[in-house]
């Protein structure tokens, strides 16, 4: 069985911080995993997935 990892870090958007809400889903055949929500224009995760 073969393992993908993925880290996800940071996002840089482009508008008023307060309108995003952001958050990342990764999806591997019948696996999804999603990051915590982060309010602002410069969201950061720092998060591991292993998939």
């Amino acid at each position: 069985m073969s393992l993908l990892c993925v880290r996800v870090k940071k996002a840089s958007l482009s508008g008023p911080a307060d309108k995003f809400n952001t958050y990342v889903t990764l999806k591997v055949q019948n696996v999804k995993s999603t990051t915590i929500a982060v309010r602002g224009d410069q969201p950061g995760w720092e998060q591991d997935f292993m998939l």
